[in-house]
């Protein structure tokens, strides 16, 4: 009896017999393909791919490495060498992915076997767009690639934006991470865009040390999610800090070749020029490449004095000059004159090569001392980490890097620039073996954390952990940016990232990620608190370096106002503070303007902030602006906020200007402005990284040109290269603050919407006007154009009283509205949103392609009939705020098809947020109030009359009274409440108020009464109820839609003809109407029982209060913002045929 195994063997070796022939020659034929793979001869379309593609089986993902590469002699090279060996030899990489190099040369295009590995090596040029990016970014795109790792480092390309069209022009499925190499501690603005512009195209962003992961977050304003410390791979040395071998003395002679100079003391080859040197001399060593901020002159400028005590010291400088340092300045040569002039010139050998990883194995193994010097902020040292893998002990600079590793007892650091800590560190650790053994050994046990294995193994984790979910499907891209159609991409303000904006949903995947190695500053203080705080002040100026300004007079040429203005006082990625300085330095203005809200600060009128329309779906993609707290005592004028790099304090100081004081900054930070300056460098101090005096600073670059509060255009901050905008506060794509105001999209499905109407008063009206404006702000391809019908040379005191006026003002300012070629060309889409009080029927020069809408509120039920024939067939649809309005017009014959109710809206957020007392001047304590004008119509002959025959003197009860317009229709009446002494109190109003102002006066009283006959819009009873505030109103037109009895007291009114002014016989404002103008008249009776219940009822009143305010959070201008671009969307499709997918909601 056979079992199943049995069976299956004996078929197995009949089938084999049989087919011999057949299995003969499928082993030969898969020998031969194994062979192709083996010498690399499989190609893929034209493009070379790496021979080990077979061992992965089912590859789950294939990687590209974009980097400079050896034969190119650089860190980055020798840097990706490594690693791309390294993840090479992973084994779970190895087994799930394939991979691909990509090396960038300045040596023309050509393809290379090193090893076991195909690379294709792509010339770079100076284009700009680069097509050579272009065309690897296509390869990429069409060759199965899922991830791309991209070395960056400033200098490696012509061009800094080229990497950055490489990472945009990749498609929206392949995930990309960047390996910067050198981020500055502090960046130029340039430097700023580039990094941030790649971390939003990246997956992640690795940095090598923890000081570069805090200088991403807190200086370039990368979200802390998206950065990685990863450490520069460390490759396993020749030899261990206890088993380092000990040079023969005379493995190459060398004497001193002497150029016609007779000062060059260099050598080049592979032989070991050690100068006869003895077990007992002492060599100090600094290796690669050479540029001044290496701080080479630091240790032969003190030469002398060391060799005092050290005679058979000798100082080994190895590499090559820096190709921009060799051909400017030859600072080799001028090191070597130096050390000639000293008398130390046989003490210091140059070897002006790039040695192999042997040769520097052998020089290590006879130095004693290694040296690190740099005078700049190094982020990492590539060659640091080298040195004591081989157990060398270290003296450094306090550059950030050594700070960060050269720490318990792995070596010594020496403040810059002190001569005498550096000559005695020096000494003592060359008389020292124990010491230098001691330190070594720890420095070596330090680095060997993270070795080349180690490394690879956590990008392979990052790599793997997506590789099974985003599998893209689709490789192409959606342009060709060098094609027939040429990319105006370049020639933008902000990026218009095609892989970010439509990268499909994916599932979300918990990366567990562990540092190889804690983070030191996990548990130090990151903000220093100052002893002096840094301020701006009526009493004293005093600099984040603690310079003290007593003064600034015309005397003192180097800091005086000689151009008083607005200026950038600090600006970072979060947070930027402006203010208006004086001729006598005091500060009347400060705006503070963070991503997400404006803040303003007035020395007369006040505090009053903003929050800034953020582009849909910001804030789904930007989970922090950075801000931590953010608070205004109202009372107290004070502004509070905290950013996660610096905290500032505002404050009114009274009839001495505006103080702004800074308690806290975080050290990672980079600022800049006025005093943000005096930060630079504060924790860095070098030769290459001094402090900046406030005797230097230079006024203009910190002026804002225009004047505007908050604007971000100062010289110092606002930089164009290559027709890209880089600004230092890093501001979301497309909103009100992305330039001035948000730049205008150069494409054929831009809207330009018109608003035309009053903008730079108080009424209600011009309210809505530039909160249409506000709100529009929004949505990309959107530029408003406003079109003010009122006066724009506005007083001072209506502009800045509030901040809504003021932002209107300036954005005019910045952009006016006018007839231009461009809005007028056949290619612009248009509409034209009229909105005043007497409509405007004219028909102005517009563009072909427009859309003409018309809101006009109308509360006299009789329309004037010279209106009904531009309603009807020249607007293509009319707005309205309530249902009320619609059913007048409809009876007035406008078709009901052509009108949209579109419903009031109110500020709802920013009442709520407003919290200070307003003085009303008496000791009552129930207050009611009325806001409007002094007329018949809002029935303030009917409130005066009910208050005085309801309420007395003694009760404690007064009637406030804001008044806001200069009529004096009723003042006889008026006149008499307030002269009689029996009469209730009365506190009349007559000024205008701010925004605060009005929020704080509403919340300051108990009821807000409006015993109107008609009423247009309601805003303020909206306002009221958003302050909880219960409302008495009259129960006629408008209210029955956002009143309930829930919330409001009701007034019964009888519907009557309206025959005074603006009324007359059938007609209104002198135009002639087909029925007689109609409104109500509010019953006395009513009026005085619901003001006396509301007065003697607090339960009631606190419960109508709470229901008004969930019915005025309904109406917040986000959601009727929502109805506005779906109606504005739907008729730009209907009418033009146009659809504009960013206001498809």
């Amino acid at each position: 009896m056979f079992n199943k195994t049995q069976t299956k063997n004996t078929l197995l070796k009949m089938a084999f017999f049989r087919h011999k022939s057949v299995l003969k020659i499928l082993l030969i034929g898969g020998l031969f393909h194994f062979l192709l793979l083996i010498f690399g001869w499989s190609q893929r379309e034209g493009m070379a791919i790496m021979s080990y593609n077979a061992i992965a089986k089912n590859p789950q993902c294939h990687v590209g490495v974009v980097s400079t590469y050896p034969p190119s002699k650089c860190g980055v090279a020798e840097f990706s060498k490594e690693f791309v060996a390294s993840l090479r030899a992973n084994e779970r990489f190895r087994a799930n992915c394939t991979m691909e190099v990509l090396a960038l040369s300045t040596g023309g295009t050509m393809r290379m076997r090193k090893e076991d590995e195909i690379v294709t090596r792509v010339w770079i040029e100076n284009d700009y767009p680069s097509k050579v990016f272009w065309e690897i970014s296509e390869y990429v795109n069409t060759h199965g690639f899922t991830h791309v790792i991209l070395e960056h480092e400033f200098g490696l390309t012509p061009n800094v934006w080229q990497y950055v069209d490489f990472a945009r022009w990749l498609h929206k499925n392949i995930e990309l991470y960047t390996v910067v190499h050198s981020p500055k501690a502090y960046p130029s603005v340039i430097e700023m865009g580039v990094i941030r512009q790649l971390s939003k195209m990246s997956k992640f962003m690795v940095v090598m040390s923890w000081h570069a992961h805090y200088s991403f977050v807190h200086a370039y304003g990368i979200p802390k999610e998206k950065v990685l410390f990863i450490p520069h791979g460390i490759k396993e040395p020749q030899f261990r800090s206890s088993e380092r071998p000990f040079f023969s003395a005379k493995v190459s002679a060398l004497e001193p070749k002497l150029r016609s100079n007779n000062v060059d003391n260099h050598t080049s080859g592979s032989d070991l020029p050690f100068l006869n040197l003895q077990s007992s001399d002492i060599v100090v060593l600094s290796n690669g490449l050479i540029r001044s901020s290496k701080g080479l002159i630091r240790m032969i400028r003190n030469l002398p004095k060391i060799l005092e005590k050290v005679p058979n010291l000798y100082f080994f400088i190895i590499g090559e000059e820096h190709p921009n340092t060799k051909s400017k300045h030859h600072y080799m040569e001028s090191l070597l004159k130096y050390a000639a002039s000293i008398g130390v010139s046989t003490h210091v050998v140059w070897i002006n090569e790039y040695v192999t990883e042997q040769q520097l194995a052998k020089y290590f193994g006879r130095t004693d001392i290694y040296v690190t010097l740099f005078d700049e902020i190094v982020p990492v040292s590539g060659t640091l980490l080298t040195a004591m893998s081989y157990g060398l002990p270290v003296i450094s600079t306090p550059y950030r890097f050594a700070v960060e590793i050269l720490s318990n007892g792995t070596g010594i650091i020496v403040p810059y620039e002190d001569d005498t800590k550096f000559i005695e560190s020096v000494i003592a650790m060359a008389k020292d073996m124990s010491l230098r053994r001691q330190m070594g050994k720890k420095a070596q046990a330090f680095v060997l954390q993270w070795k080349w294995n180690k490394v690879a193994n956590q990008f392979a984790s990052l790599i793997l952990n997506r590789a099974f979910i985003n599998r893209p499907s689709d490789r192409h891209v959606y342009f060709n940016p060098l094609g027939e159609h040429q990319d105006h991409y370049h020639r933008r303000d902000q990026y218009n990232n095609n892989r970010a904006a439509k990268g499909p949903k994916s599932q979300k995947v918990l990366i567990p990620y562990y540092p190889l190695t804690l983070d030191p500053f996990q548990h130090q203080p990151k903000y220093e608190s100052f002893f002096s705080s840094p301020t701006w002040s009526p009493f004293a100026i005093r600099t984040f370096d603690e310079q003290l300004l007593r003064g600034v007079h015309e005397s003192e040429p180097d800091v005086s106002i000689k151009h008083p203005g607005v200026y950038a006082l600090y600006v970072d990625n979060f947070v930027q503070i402006n203010c208006k300085i004086e001729q006598n330095t005091l500060l009347s203005m400060v705006g503070i303007k963070t991503h997400s809200r404006w803040i303003y600060v007035h020395d007369v009128y006040g505090i009053d902030y903003r929050d800034i329309p953020m582009p849909i779906n910001w804030m789904k993609q930007n989970k922090s602006d950075g801000i931590e707290q953010m608070t205004i005592n109202w009372d107290q004028k004070v502004v509070v906020v905290a950013s996660i790099n610096v905290k500032v304090h505002v404050q009114i100081v009274p009839s001495n200007g505006i103080a702004i004081t800074f308690s806290e900054v975080n050290r990672f930070a980079s600022p800049r402005g006025l005093l943000g300056d005096t930060l630079r460098c504060r924790y860095d101090e070098s030769i290459a990284c001094p402090k900046a005096k406030l005797n230097n600073l230079k006024w203009r670059e910190w002026h804002i040109p225009s004047d505007h509060l908050f604007d971000h255009k100062a010289a110092g901050q606002h930089v164009i290269s290559n027709n890209i905008t880089t600004n230092i506060l890093d501001l979301p794509v497309y909103d009100l603050s992305s330039s001035t105001f948000k730049p205008v999209p150069s494409t054929n499905h831009t809207l330009h919407f018109v608003i035309e109407g009053p903008l730079f008063t108080q009424d209600s009206i011009a309210k809505i006007n530039r909160q249409m404006w506000l709100m529009l702000q929004r949505y990309p391809n959107i530029n408003v154009l406003l079109k003010p019908t009122d006066d724009i040379s506005i007083k001072d005191s209506e502009m800045y009283s509030s901040l809504d006026i003021y932002l209107a003002f300036c954005y005019f300012a910045a952009q006016p509205y006018d007839n231009s070629d461009q809005f007028l060309n056949s290619n612009a889409l248009a509409v034209i949103f009229r909105h005043e009080r007497l409509p405007n029927f004219q028909t102005p020069e517009w563009p072909p392609r427009y859309v003409y809408i018309h809101q006009q509120p109308w509360e006299f039920g009789a329309i004037p009939e010279k209106w009904l024939y531009p309603l009807q067939y020249k607007a293509d649809e009319l707005w309205v705020p309530f249902t009320y309005f619609k059913q007048a017009y409809t009876v007035n014959g406008i078709n009901p098809d052509k009108i949209s109710v579109i419903p009031q809206g109110v500020d709802y957020q920013r009442i709520d947020k407003i919290n200070g007392k307003f003085d009303t001047n008496t000791s009552k304590t129930f207050k009611f109030l009325f806001v409007g004008k002094q007329s018949l119509q809002k029935g303030i002959d009917i409130l005066l009359n009910v208050y005085r025959t309801t309420f007395t003197r003694k009760d404690d009860v007064t009637l406030i009274l804001l008044l806001n317009n200069n009529t004096h229709e009723y003042a006889p009446e008026l006149e008499r409440t307030l002269q009689d002494p029996n009469a209730p109190e009365l506190v009349v109003i007559r000024r205008s108020l701010s925004t605060y102002e009005l929020s704080t006066l509403i919340r300051s009283c108990n009821v807000f009464v409006s015993p109107y006959r008609t009423e247009s819009f309601g805003l303020t009873i909206l306002e009221a109820m958003a302050a909880a505030k219960p409302v008495i109103v009259t129960r006629y037109g408008i209210s029955n839609e956002f009143c309930t009895e829930h919330n409001a007291f009701f007034i019964n009114a009888d519907v009557t003809n309206c025959f005074v002014a603006p009324c007359g016989n059938r007609s209104i404002f002198g135009q002639s109407t087909r029925f007689q103008p109609q409104w109500s008249e509010p019953d006395i009776h009513g009026l005085a029982r619901a003001m006396k219940l509301a007065y003697t009822d607090t339960a009631l009143l606190k419960k109508k209060g709470g229901t008004g305010r969930d019915i005025a959070r309904k109406h917040g201008w986000e959601k009727i913002s929502a109805l506005v671009i779906q109606r504005v969307y739907q008729l730009v499709k209907n009418k033009l045929g146009v659809e504009i997918e960013s206001l498809k909601l």
